[in-house]
């Protein structure tokens, strides 16, 4: 390596400083402008850095007073309805296939599929010719009947009785000479003066005079006090069963009029006109209009607390917001094979208003809203919500934008949150994450709160 020499010192270079620092005036003034460039470079590099330096300061201090954000989680109410929703679909609450309890020729049919009809309304007729005179035959039979029966009561006619002591008189009469033709052949058959023959033919006369009286007697006395107990009875007999034999015929009758059971509309029609029917065969399917059911699937977590159940709401998708109320009408203890679920059906009533403008029909699909009983429940926070350990367990809650301790006790943990008892009140604002890392009377924002800081305050 090459050094640079020197030489001794004299006026031009007193210092004996190296050649090439040993410059002169005149070579200076010629150097200056870039001197005084790079100088005035590096003053205004070392003003931004400064300036640079005491930026970051002053930011820094801002970020560090400014109150950190948390999430809240807000208390609910210790007691409250439970509400639960299960789909479900509508269907007939009563079907039944209406039929003539007789047979017989179709001769007339109002039978609509889809017609509404009320109760007791004709929907069709047989031929009644032959029921009707049957009833009046068996009502000819049953005056006949019960005309003997009065005169059985009563006894017999006046003049009847009249005829009777006239022919009983005159059969005394006849007894009387009888009774002393016989009592003179006795003594002259005793006396041999007359035969056997003559006695015996006295004999005959006075026993034949004597049943005669006898005979009207009875029937005297029978047409004065009226028939026997026995006839009587037997009379009554027949006229009650001639009563059970025409009410059968007169129902009969009525019923070769098919009439709707209760108020409905027809389902389905299965005969025509002129047609020949027989007792019992279906004539059309008849669906109750008054009332509709929704079937149901209930879980096993339902069906337990059935004992619960407060009421029971239904909305169909057709009328969105609306809700009708319902009733139990069944639920069933046997799980749904392939289903694990029980079937429940609940009962609406379509007689009202409001199912008057909002009308019901089967296979429309329903949303089941179950209303529980009010029952007490612990209060619960997220896990992350907790500082302190055991008995010294306590969360932050959020008092004006401060922090304010405040102790619980736990009850029981769950999945991610934990069951406690405290004297929270509802609605007050519980922090429910980052809980461990702050501090008591700490400042703090609401998450989606935002600082009214340069950087968060719009533009004009």
């Amino acid at each position: 390596m090459c050094l640079p020499t020197t030489r001794p010192a004299s006026a031009a270079n007193p210092f004996h400083l190296p050649d090439f620092l040993n410059v002169t005036k005149k070579h200076f003034l010629k150097q200056s402008p870039s001197i005084v460039l790079v100088v005035a470079l590096l003053v205004l590099g070392a003003a931004s850095v400064v300036w640079y330096e005491s930026s970051g300061r002053r930011k820094s201090n801002v970020e560090t007073c400014r109150p950190p954000i948390v999430r809240v989680v807000e208390i609910a109410p210790a007691a409250e309805f439970d509400s639960k929703s299960y789909p479900g679909i509508a269907r007939e609450s009563q079907v039944a296939n209406v039929s003539f309890r007789v047979g017989g020729k179709l001769v007339e049919s109002s039978i609509i599929i889809g017609a509404r009809v009320e109760k007791g309304t004709v929907l069709a007729r047989l031929d009644p010719r032959d029921y009707e005179l049957a009833v009046q035959r068996l009502e000819s039979e049953l005056q006949a009947a019960e005309a003997t029966f009065g005169a059985m009561k009563t006894g017999a006619r006046p003049e009847d009785l009249a005829t009777l002591e006239t022919q009983l008189a005159a059969a005394g009469s006849q007894y009387d000479t009888a009774k002393a033709n016989l009592k003179r052949f006795t003594a002259l058959l005793e006396e041999q003066v007359a035969s056997q023959v003559q006695f015996d033919l006295a004999k005959t006369q006075f026993d034949a005079a004597k049943g005669n009286k006898e005979t009207l007697e009875n029937e005297l006395e029978k047409a004065k006090r009226g028939s026997r107990k026995e006839e009587i009875e037997a009379m009554q007999a027949r006229i009650a069963g001639l009563k059970t034999s025409l009410a059968t015929a007169r129902n009969a009758c009525d019923d070769t009029r098919l009439k709707a059971p209760f108020d409905g509309f027809v389902v389905e029609k299965f005969i025509e006109d002129h047609e020949v029917v027989a007792p019992g065969m279906p004539i059309a399917s008849f669906a109750n209009a008054s009332k509709i059911d929704v079937s149901v699937s209930l879980p096993e977590e339902m069906i337990v607390h059935m004992s619960d159940i407060r009421a029971y709401r239904v909305a169909f998708e057709a009328y969105p917001g609306v809700f009708f109320q319902a009733e139990l009408k069944e639920i069933g203890r046997a799980i749904q094979r392939g289903k694990q679920t029980y079937p429940l059906l609940v009962r609406i009533d379509l007689t009202d208003e409001e199912s008057k403008r909002r009308p019901i029909f089967p296979g429309m699909t329903a949303m089941v809203r179950i209303d529980l009983q009010r029952r007490e429940r612990p209060q619960t926070v997220p896990l992350a919500a907790l500082i302190g350990e055991n008995e010294d367990s306590a969360v932050w809650v959020v008092d004006a934008d401060t922090l304010v301790r405040r102790p619980v006790e736990i009850l029981r943990v769950l999945d991610q949150c934990v069951e406690i008892a405290s004297d929270l009140k509802p609605g007050e604002q519980v922090v429910a994450a980052g809980a461990r890392s702050l501090r008591e009377h700490q400042k703090v924002r609401l998450e989606n709160t935002l600082e009214n800081t340069p950087e968060n305050t719009p533009r004009k």
